[in-house]
């Protein structure tokens, strides 16, 4: 996805971004970077673009961390 006409740079373009979206269990900016004056490229995870076999997967995974988490110590 590419956002373009952005404020204009001092001196320079309008800024843009193109931003990669990648499967993962929740919305997260993975990385940002500007590989040339004003224009930058971000990373980003979300639920949305996963497949139904890759959103299986992941509740899966989910549900499995969830079973390893030891209760606390209650002393009541």
């Amino acid at each position: 996805m590419v956002f373009e006409d952005g404020e204009h740079c001092w001196n320079g373009p309008a800024r843009s971004i193109k931003v990669h979206f990648k499967c993962g269990g929740q919305v997260a900016v993975l990385a940002v970077d500007e590989p040339n004056r004003c224009e930058y490229a971000a990373i980003v995870t979300t639920p949305s673009v996963c497949t139904e076999e890759k959103a299986k997967e992941l509740e899966q995974q989910l549900e499995a961390m969830l079973r390893d988490i030891q209760p606390a110590h209650d002393e009541l």
